[in-house]
């Protein structure tokens, strides 16, 4: 559990399935998650210069932007952000291939519960400082 706010910026163009992820970082956190939810890249975009976020959560087929172009785009805007990406598309080659390229873990929609999902943004988080870390020395 996190032990004081964490500023989540949620990429999802679905809904449905943003409502369903802000409700389990809800409980996991015990409410101590700001999440803003972005419906596509540009409003992504957007939000990343306006607010300061310490993790990006992010679906990676968003209108008008699919794939690993989602996941260039968002780390070429907000590289010192750890990314986890969640997606519908149980495929083990994007899957390697978005942790390749970057993103701190690749989730399946709803193979998570709450527990499981702040587990994985807390070790995102702490994976991109000690990454951060090492580049600097």
């Amino acid at each position: 559990m996190f032990t004081k706010p964490v500023h989540i910026l949620l990429v999802e163009d679905s809904p449905t399935d943003a409502c369903l992820v802000q409700e389990l970082l809800k409980a996991g956190t015990n409410g101590n998650a700001d999440v803003v939810w972005a419906r596509n890249l540009t409003d992504a975009m957007g939000q990343m210069t306006q607010r300061r976020f310490d993790v990006v959560i992010s679906d990676l087929n968003l209108d008008k932007s699919w794939g690993l172009n989602t996941l260039h785009n968002i780390m070429g805007r907000v590289p010192h952000l750890p990314v986890v990406v969640i997606s519908g598309m149980e495929d083990e080659m994007l899957r390697l291939d978005t942790i390749r390229h970057g993103a701190q873990a690749y989730l399946l929609k709803w193979q998570f519960d709450s527990k499981q999902l702040v587990g994985t943004l807390q070790k995102a988080i702490l994976r991109k400082k000690v990454e951060e870390t090492i580049l600097a020395t």
